[in-house]
């Protein structure tokens, strides 16, 4: 087994809402068909944002596992949000929309993007046959 990527060999991707940092991806594990890495998810409030629900980000095609490193914060979906914090796993499923927010400090996740598998559900026909 090789490493493939150290946390200090990756430059993070930041923006206002988070760092990431890719540590799998097309040019490592491209035959899986997935991503991974750690993300850091900021308190709005911390980077000057409103401590009002902030609104849902992307509905990705296939579905996102995460695990919780450190800090407390919530995911906020269509569903509403859910606290999560250290030793917690949760999965966006392919076509949610979705926020994630650390509650003061970060919320450090390591993360898994599945890129192949189960693409997003097809919308429910309300039980039509």
């Amino acid at each position: 087994m090789s490493i493939l990527a150290g946390l200090e060999q990756v430059e993070p991707d930041r923006n206002a809402r988070r760092d990431l940092w890719r540590l799998l991806g097309q040019d490592t594990v491209s035959r899986i068909g997935a991503t991974a890495g750690v993300a850091a998810y900021h308190d709005p409030v911390e980077t000057g944002g409103s401590a009002t629900a902030p609104e849902l980000g992307a509905a990705h095609e296939f579905p996102e596992i995460y695990f919780v490193l450190d800090g407390t914060g919530q995911v906020h979906t269509p569903d509403g949000a859910r606290t999560v914090s250290v030793g917690d796993a949760f999965v966006v499923l392919g076509g949610v929309p979705h926020t994630i927010v650390g509650a003061g400090a970060p919320l450090r996740t390591f993360y898994v993007s599945l890129k192949t598998g189960v693409p997003t559900p097809p919308e429910s026909d309300g039980g039509a046959a």
